[in-house]
């Protein structure tokens, strides 16, 4: 996302993000997807993961209730057990997973202390092991930056501080959260599933109904820059994500 924007899925986090400031609106700006995320690399010989290769809804809702502890029970293999994991308490992504399964606490036996969106954990190097991810990151992740330390190359972006590492992404309810690309982008047929958010920009500034304030409308507004200049489009889906339905409405 672009650098000096402050980035957030919900009006939820205005007190604690800006604190004194008012503010008055969330500017839709991009739209990303959340999915779960199973290990897709293994050294030979070793199974690379337990799970199905895609999960219903009402299947991952018994993974992350505990009512649901092997993978036989939701399409994978039988007899081997679900180690479910979730990101760190306050995690954007966390909260966003939990609305979207329709539960407000997870259940006890998931794991809720790793870091969101960064699949180099050693907990993931196992065939049990189920997390969830920003699909935008996951893509700028693999896709579009470089390792962590080295300048980005021709066509790449800066965010080059997390790695997907042993993850690959799992379907649901039969739909991918990719396109078959040679770099994929956000599936837009991902929709049907109910796992996609807008990201929003946050305005300090006086705006009336729906609309920006004056002097941001050529920047944020639907007509402006993010919105429909071209080389903004390219450094929105650099980061994964793809424009905004709705860019540059207020809410």
């Amino acid at each position: 996302m672009a650098r000096g924007l402050l980035r957030t899925t919900t009006t939820s986090f205005q007190t604690d993000l800006i604190g004194k400031f008012t503010i008055v609106g969330y500017v839709a700006l991009a739209e990303d997807a959340v999915t779960w995320a199973v290990r897709d690399v293994a050294a030979k010989g070793q199974t690379v993961t337990y799970a199905p290769k895609s999960l219903t809804l009402a299947q991952l809702k018994a993974i992350f209730l505990c009512t649901a502890t092997t993978w036989g029970q939701v399409g994978g293999t039988k007899g081997r057990p679900i180690k479910p994991y979730l990101p760190q308490t306050g995690s954007g992504t966390l909260s966003f997973w939990l609305k979207a399964l329709g539960i407000t606490t997870a259940g006890s036996c998931v794991n809720e202390s790793l870091e969101e969106n960064q699949g180099l954990s050693k907990q993931f190097n196992s065939p049990n092991a189920i997390f969830i991810y920003s699909v935008g990151d996951w893509i700028a992740q693999k896709y579009n930056s470089p390792l962590p330390g080295r300048k980005p190359a021709a066509g790449q972006n800066a965010f080059g501080t997390d790695q997907v590492g042993y993850l690959g992404l799992g379907k649901i309810n039969g739909v991918s959260a990719l396109t078959v690309a040679k770099v994929p982008a956000i599936n837009k047929g991902f929709r049907v599933t109910g796992f996609t958010r807008t990201l929003y920009d946050i305005v300090r500034y006086q705006a009336k109904g729906d609309h920006v304030p004056a002097n941001l409308d050529r920047i944020l507004g639907r007509a402006g820059y993010f919105c429909h200049n071209t080389t903004a489009t390219k450094a929105i889906e650099s980061y994964g994500f793809l424009p905004a339905l709705t860019c540059g409405s207020v809410s």
